[in-house]
């Protein structure tokens, strides 16, 4: 049995993503082109979630960067009319060498994983209004994971 795509994910991602990992723990029990491959526990589902756990992870560590990928300066806007907001922002280092890297890596995963979920074969044997609910279905397919961990 091969292992859907998703399953062979970061695995950095694992601490990261704490309960809502489990994901990648089914891994091992989807196969590709299976019968499963209507969104029950099949890869469809696998790859949905980690693509999910990815985007959470990667917002999770974009908390953490400078506000400038490159070194910036400062800068504090004036006081708005009918407002006593001042927009400011403190001097920017830019990304380190690694940060950029981690990012280049994280939005690669990101885009392998959207490219796998757009092009997965099943979408091709719907149409209309089927093919709006069943990707609908998909999109919140995190939910019930994340119910079942709660």
């Amino acid at each position: 049995m091969r292992r859907p795509a998703a399953c062979r994910g970061p695995a950095r991602l694992g601490p990261v993503l704490g309960a809502a990992g489990g994901a990648f723990q089914r891994c091992g029990q989807a196969s590709v082109g299976s019968a499963e491959d209507d969104f029950g526990e099949g890869p469809a589902v696998v790859v949905q979630l980690a693509l999910h756990q990815t985007r959470a992870a990667y917002e999770q560590y974009a908390t953490t960067l400078p506000w400038s990928a490159e070194p910036m300066p400062g800068w504090e806007s004036d006081k708005q009319l009918h407002s006593n907001y001042i927009s400011a922002k403190p001097d920017s280092p830019g990304y380190t060498e690694e940060q950029t890297a981690e990012v280049a890596q994280f939005q690669a995963e990101l885009l392998r994983l959207s490219t796998e979920v757009v092009t997965h074969p099943y979408w091709q044997s719907l149409s209309g209004p089927d093919l709006v609910d069943a990707r609908m279905v998909l999109q919140h397919a995190h939910e019930s994971v994340e119910d079942e961990a709660a």
